[in-house]
């Protein structure tokens, strides 16, 4: 007897289900084909490392996994792109098994993205040095049972 992936009857139930619903149904969908790239990384940071990243740098929310992403004038952070960052984030996490207690998220941006300020939900902190602005987000950590 031929044993079928839990995860291929699940998909084929739906599909099932849904198209005699008349509901449009794919499986397998590919969420991005951009590039799947951070910036820069600062990872697994020392408690020395973090104060010395923190005093000698514009760089004042640093934990022991710190991604950082920058943000042109020509390419100004967008709510679009404020999503693709924390995904990149989140894959990053997922793939290394991380606590999001212990990352942070730096988007250094050359004008202060008032509007994604406004319209997002995530956590920021803003903070305005000279010409340049940057936001540290804190991801809410999440507990699946």
């Amino acid at each position: 007897m031929h044993r079928y992936p839990p995860d291929s009857v699940f998909k084929w139930i739906m599909e099932f289900q849904l198209t005699r619903l008349g509901i449009p149904i794919q499986t397998e969908v590919e969420v991005s084909r951009l590039p799947r790239t951070i910036d820069v990384t600062l990872a697994r940071l020392s408690k020395t490392l973090q104060r010395r990243v923190r005093l000698k740098t514009g760089l004042r929310h640093v934990r022991l996994f710190n991604l950082i992403e920058f943000k042109s004038i020509n390419d100004p952070l967008t709510m679009s792109g404020l999503r693709l960052i924390l995904g990149r984030a989140n894959l990053y996490m997922g793939q290394d098994n991380l606590s999001s207690r212990n990352v942070t998220i730096t988007i250094v941006c050359a004008r202060t993205p008032r509007k994604v300020l406004r319209e997002s939900q995530v956590d920021a902190v803003a903070t305005i040095a000279a010409q340049t602005s940057y936001l540290s987000i804190s991801l809410p950590s999440t507990n699946l049972k």
